[in-house]
């Protein structure tokens, strides 16, 4: 798999994850997704860092069908870029974001403090080196 290069521009796709952090069960669960986002760099899928913001840098509010309320978050965005191409015979890039959202469902589930939804949104994104 090479680096997708136009002239001076390498295509990636970015991922950015919406993760709660309101106590401290909720910041281990995120330090969890952070070292399993590190033991990705050896894959060579193109996770060779990764961005996120302060803890209570941004704040969220959620409809829960569960309670039927408003719930307010403290949110940590974490912002990581993949280098998968579709055309790749060795991964996928839906199947590599899939795994990525199920680690971070079970960091929160194994810290008990599961979440209803947690939000990984991606999209293409373009460097210029």
């Amino acid at each position: 798999m090479s680096t997708q290069f136009t002239g001076q521009h390498e295509n990636r796709t970015r991922v950015i994850c919406h993760l709660p952090l309101n106590n401290s069960a909720q910041e281990r669960a995120v330090q969890n997704v952070i070292g399993y986002l590190e033991s990705q760099r050896k894959k060579r899928i193109g996770v060779e860092g990764y961005t996120y913001s302060e803890p209570n840098a941004f704040h969220g509010r959620w409809w829960s069908s569960g309670s039927k309320a408003w719930v307010g978050d403290s949110v940590v965005l974490l912002i990581v870029d993949y280098n998968i191409s579709l055309t790749a015979k060795k991964f996928s890039l839906s199947e590599q974001i899939g795994q990525l959202k199920a680690s971070i469902q079970e960091a929160y589930r194994q810290l008990k403090v599961p979440q209803e939804e947690v939000w990984v949104i991606s999209y293409p994104v373009t460097r210029h080196a």
